[in-house]
């Protein structure tokens, strides 16, 4: 399984949420790419809601004192023409899915709830890393339930370059077992409980699982939705014992992702 996981860092080594300003590429920004919805700000000060029909908002405001509020369960883009550098975010990411941000700007504060992402000329901020919750079936942030779970089958932090796509899939997914479900088709579609089950315990613990364990996750995973190895491991990723050593890796930071996974 470990030789099919993605890139990944040590643990001991943090995101790199920044990088020099002055070498990197500066794409134009442009409309909203194909699958959003365009909401576009004003010179003034502008309150910008996506409805419940506006799926994966893409909002531009203008110069202005601006409110952007997202729809909850989609992951919603603002895109701002401004270097990575001339954008300061501020307020905690970690208290929920859907926890409001400040945006400092020279174009004014950006005020954002339930807005996911963030897009400059020169790179492509996530928000969302709220991590799962165990006592929540699908709580946390898209970015969130991914890092969680390649954080759950290495015990190291993902590159960006690891992240980005599974990012994407979690955009896609229903939760953190439709998720884990896809992971493994994509890179373990023949594990077994057992199998997975030893590979979590000795990643966790340093020792593979115990009979009397084997045989109760048997039981308790005979009647999943999805495999019992991918449930298995959606409940392990959201455990407390992955999501603390994943959050003390973590910079309280906005994560940066790859604009090629997401197709703009």
């Amino acid at each position: 399984l470990t030789r099919q996981l993605p890139e990944s860092v040590p643990m001991t080594t943090r995101i790199p949420v920044l990088t020099n300003a002055a070498t990197r590429p500066v794409q134009p920004v442009t409309a909203a790419p194909p699958g959003y919805v365009e909401i576009a700000g004003s010179p003034q000060d502008d309150s910008l809601t996506a409805q419940p029909q506006q799926w994966k908002a893409w909002f531009t405001p203008g110069r202005g004192l601006d409110s952007l509020y997202g729809n909850e369960f989609s992951p919603d883009t603002v895109c701002l023409p401004l270097r990575r550098a001339d954008v300061k975010v501020v307020d905690s990411l970690f208290e929920s899915a859907g926890a409001s941000v400040i945006l400092q700007t020279p174009l004014g504060d950006k005020f954002l709830t339930s807005v996911e992402r963030v897009r400059t000329t020169d790179s492509l901020l996530a928000l969302d890393i709220a991590l799962p919750d165990s006592s929540q079936a699908n709580g946390g942030g898209s970015t969130g339930r991914a890092l969680a779970l390649l954080f759950g089958v290495s015990q190291t932090v993902p590159t960006s370059a690891a992240l980005s796509p599974w990012v994407a899939v979690s955009d896609q997914s229903a939760g953190m077992q439709d998720l884990a479900q896809r992971f493994l088709v994509s890179s373990a579609p023949q594990a077994t409980l057992d199998q997975m089950a030893h590979h979590l315990h000795q990643q966790l613990f340093s020792r593979p699982a115990p009979p009397d364990l084997l045989a109760a996750l048997r039981n308790r995973y005979e009647t999943e939705a999805v495999t019992p190895a991918a449930a298995l491991l959606a409940e392990v990723a959201a455990l407390p014992i992955n999501t603390t050593r994943l959050q003390a890796q973590l910079t309280g930071q906005p994560i940066e992702l790859q604009t090629s996974a997401f197709g703009y």
